[in-house]
């Protein structure tokens, strides 16, 4: 490096800024990609195109209201507000079941976040960390009376869908 910088070659900072930031995602076992999202398909799930592809990811440690539950279309337009069409930062995390799952940023703001905070969907307590920030958001929207939390008792997706099973079984 010493002989290369004699000769005259200097590295750009922000090149090696990057490359420093690629290695670290890749050594932690995580990586991260940009692209923009063009469909909100509810209050968590987003179709992101990039490099020419489009991927449906779910937000990481959320869960918002179904089609047909309360607060559903609100959600959704939530999301939509905050990343439709908009540049986002994903990055994808392990699902045990396979699923596409990831942390999606859109104009700085992690959506996840922004969904329970504005009161427009539950930490999914199965895939989330406990105790983590996203529970005292949760529990900031319900104090406030935010989003879903105005209902007198808002049903959990998991609930709601698991209602629905049990009465095809019947």
């Amino acid at each position: 490096m010493r002989a290369a910088i004699q000769s005259g070659f200097r590295p750009q900072r922000r090149g090696l800024v990057a490359l420093a930031s690629a290695l670290l995602l890749v050594c932690s076992g995580a990586w991260a990609y940009e692209g923009r999202v063009v469909k909100v398909i509810n209050g968590d799930t987003v179709v992101v195109a990039a490099q020419g592809k489009q991927s449906t990811l779910r937000l990481a440690e959320i869960a918002a209201p179904k089609p047909g539950q309360a607060f559903s279309d609100e959600a959704r337009r939530a999301l939509a507000g905050l990343c439709m069409n908009a540049p986002v930062q994903v990055t994808p995390l392990d699902d045990p079941y396979g699923n596409a799952v990831a942390r999606v940023t859109c104009q700085g703001r992690d959506a996840g976040e922004a969904q329970v905070r504005g009161g427009m969907a539950w930490v999914f307590r199965e895939f989330s960390q406990n105790p983590g920030p996203l529970y005292q958001m949760e529990q900031d929207a319900q104090a406030a009376k935010r989003g879903l939390w105005a209902e007198a008792a808002p049903q959990p997706p998991w609930e709601f869908g698991k209602r629905d099973r049990d009465s095809a079984r019947r």
